[in-house]
């Protein structure tokens, strides 16, 4: 049985264990006042708007580890657990640190990581946090501006674009309201020296598409051909759900995304991973494993992943 602790005895167990490998560790806290109403969506076939009518305020820790022992090193990024009630990719760091902090080691990356990036959530096993969810919810990033002038999220099929910006940028015609911890992730990621990043990889569970059995599926960029051998390896934990739909509702089209053979889904769409391309990241990761899949194979996905990327970003290097 895999233990899923408290968001603060992660923080805290996380934060301890970095420290005793030599590496920082600042714990950020979120700070939700008492407010009326809060919109959640947990899992596909709920009522997508169910209302909390208050909650008490509260703090809750953002973790960020960072590894500055070689402070010209490349950098591996790993988030997880952007939405509250997707938990693995959190318990994957939770049970498996020190062993990700090596792996990282060896192929002399510096890890820099997020483990909680939605502690409020994850807490209550909610998707969204305290703030409830704007529009584009917890992974809202990126606005596209097309030839037409007008800002987007999501690109969809059609790539033109004049310029892109981050989504917490003042400058935008209407920004949007972020929630309290991707205002927060928004601030620390733009500290980042993105040169320096080689690959980054954001940990999902998707707890939204209706009927889906046990299975591993991606989003990625450029030449997926790259990542053949760790989808190899996946394969052989858990099926890889290629040629079929994803989505909140698979009788809407335009709201659905569709992976490929080996299971990748290609999508300009705001997200953190699509900011991570923009931000010439070579190798730009998400990993997505079912609601149905058992989490020890959950973390193992997890694990091929990072494992995986360390040794692509090792080969890259000149």
């Amino acid at each position: 049985m895999i233990e899923k602790p408290s968001a603060d005895t992660l923080a805290i167990s996380l934060q301890t264990r970095a420290w005793a490998l030599g590496l920082e560790a600042y714990a950020h806290r979120l700070e939700y006042a008492r407010r009326p109403g809060k919109v959640r969506m947990s899992r596909a076939g709920e009522d997508p708007h169910a209302a909390v009518a208050s909650y008490a305020p509260y703090q809750w820790p953002l973790l960020e580890i960072d590894d500055r022992r070689w402070p010209d090193a490349p950098i591996v990024l790993i988030t997880a657990t952007m939405h509250g009630d997707e938990i693995a990719g959190a318990l994957t760091l939770y049970h498996r640190f020190e062993e990700i902090v090596q792996i990282a080691s060896e192929a002399r990356l510096a890890l820099l990581c997020f483990p909680l990036v939605n502690p409020s959530g994850f807490e209550n096993g909610e998707r969204y946090g305290m703030d409830g969810a704007p529009p584009e919810g917890n992974n809202d990033y990126l606005r596209y501006r097309t030839f037409g002038g007008e800002w987007i999220w999501d690109l969809r099929e059609d790539h033109s674009i004049t310029e892109w910006r981050w989504s917490s940028d003042p400058t935008l015609p209407n920004p949007p309201a972020l929630p309290a911890e991707t205002r927060l992730m928004h601030e620390r990621l733009k500290l980042i020296d993105w040169p320096r990043v080689v690959a980054a990889i954001d940990l999902h569970q998707d707890r939204i598409t209706p009927g889906v059995g046990p299975g591993a599926y991606h989003y990625g960029y450029g030449d997926l051909g790259r990542y053949a051998d760790i989808v190899s390896r996946i394969a052989k934990r858990v099926p890889i759900l290629a040629d079929r739909d994803f989505g909140v509702d698979l009788s809407q089209p335009t709201n659905t995304m569709r992976t490929d053979a080996r299971g990748f889904i290609v999508r300009h769409d705001g997200t953190s991973s699509d900011l991570w391309h923009r931000l010439g990241v070579p190798h730009a990761i998400v990993a997505e494993t079912s609601g149905a899949t058992p989490l020890e194979d959950v973390i193992e996905v997890n694990m091929e992943w990072i494992r995986g990327l360390c040794r692509l970003a090792t080969q890259r290097r000149p």
